[in-house]
């Protein structure tokens, strides 16, 4: 019998998302849901990786920038995204993006949160119903509030803040 090619419906890669890997996930059209997890940038594979995919949930557990935003904005299927939220500094592409219904935005570093102001262009999101926020806190620092960044978004999505408190140990 002969060997039939690989067709990957879910992939999980951790490590340097270099060109080859990101040529090599790319490849696979079936692919539907992806789990990135790098400490290194990935900007100049975005398009390599994404340009014949059609995922519908991304997980994306690695640095952030203005072009992977783009990449995943135009991700035509792409229902469900997770990303950490250190590095967004503007969601403005991932308005856009034509079926995203859950947002969620994982701070894994001790900070105060995401700011309001970051979230507002979601609320001009065609298709966004929730937006989770996940953030951690150091024990005595400032919360996000909830009600601010509802505001943020707007009455049409659900907002849910998840926090953590923790002692920084800095």
């Amino acid at each position: 019998m002969a060997l039939l090619p690989l067709r990957l419906r879910t992939l999980r890669q951790a490590g340097a998302l270099t060109p080859a890997v990101a040529r090599a996930i790319g490849a696979q059209g079936d692919l539907r849901e992806l789990q990135v997890t790098s400490k290194e940038p990935a900007a100049p594979t975005a398009t390599l990786l994404f340009g014949k995919l059609t995922l519908q949930r991304l997980t994306w557990r690695a640095p952030i920038t203005a072009e992977l935003l783009a990449a995943l904005a135009a991700q035509p299927q792409l229902h469900e995204l997770e990303l950490n939220a250190r590095d967004i500094l503007d969601v403005e592409a991932l308005a856009r993006a034509p079926m995203l219904e859950r947002l969620t935005l994982v701070q894994e570093r001790l900070g105060n949160g995401i700011a309001a102001a970051v979230l507002q262009p979601l609320a001009r999101s065609p298709a966004l119903r929730e937006v989770a926020v996940v953030v951690t806190v150091a024990r005595g620092g400032t919360h996000p509030d909830q009600a601010e960044l509802q505001r943020a978004v707007g009455d049409h999505v659900q907002l849910r803040l998840q926090q953590t408190e923790t002692v920084d140990r800095r």
